[in-house]
């Protein structure tokens, strides 16, 4: 057994812990062997630090979802141009 697994998480299961600890759905316990595994694992602290970047991105963009009848128009507006391109 590695001492990565014995102290911590595996690679899989940090990446999962680091997407719940994102969201601030990862309990006390899993943050904890999250940072473990961070400290001793570069590639998956490179992972959670571009993760946590991307986050902060989407958020700062302030996106959000198209409704239900602009995603219609959208829908129709494509099938027309593709009929104009077929012809």
């Amino acid at each position: 057994m590695s001492i990565m697994r014995f102290f911590g998480l595996d690679c899989a299961e940090a990446a999962s812990a680091c997407h719940k600890a994102e969201y601030n759905e990862a309990g006390l316990v899993e943050k904890l062997r999250l940072k473990l595994h961070l400290f001793l694992c570069t590639p998956c602290k490179d992972y959670n630090q571009k993760n946590h970047k991307l986050s902060h991105l989407i958020k700062k963009a302030n996106l959000h979802s198209c409704s239900e009848e602009e995603k219609e128009a959208y829908r129709q507006r494509i099938n027309e141009q593709r009929s104009e391109t077929s012809r």
